[in-house]
């Protein structure tokens, strides 16, 4: 009786080993799945929050005192044609 007892306790514990190995496989799996997603993750927020580098932009700063003088002839005026300010305004009927 102890003899069987005994195969049937090596028997369980064998079988259980086996299980267990299994599971850190897949655990080790998972783990390394998600190791990976994180240095993903990493570099995607890196490439997100560095702004790209800029062109040399010539661009002339904006000027808010700036006056242009815009040819208005032929076009639809209201209001007073003499008047000292002329508001000109732009539009696009597509």
């Amino acid at each position: 009786m102890v003899k069987k007892t005994l195969s049937i306790v090596s028997l369980l514990v064998i079988m259980v080993s086996f299980t267990f190995a299994g599971v850190e496989d897949e655990l080790k799996k998972i783990n390394d799945k998600l190791d990976n997603i994180g240095k993903r993750l990493n570099a995607i927020e890196k490439k997100v929050a560095t702004p790209p580098p800029s062109k040399n932009n010539n661009k002339k700063p904006a000027d808010p005192n700036a006056v242009y003088n815009i040819p208005i002839s032929g076009s639809v005026v209201w209001g007073n044609p003499n008047a000292k300010v002329t508001i000109t305004e732009f539009t696009d009927f597509q």
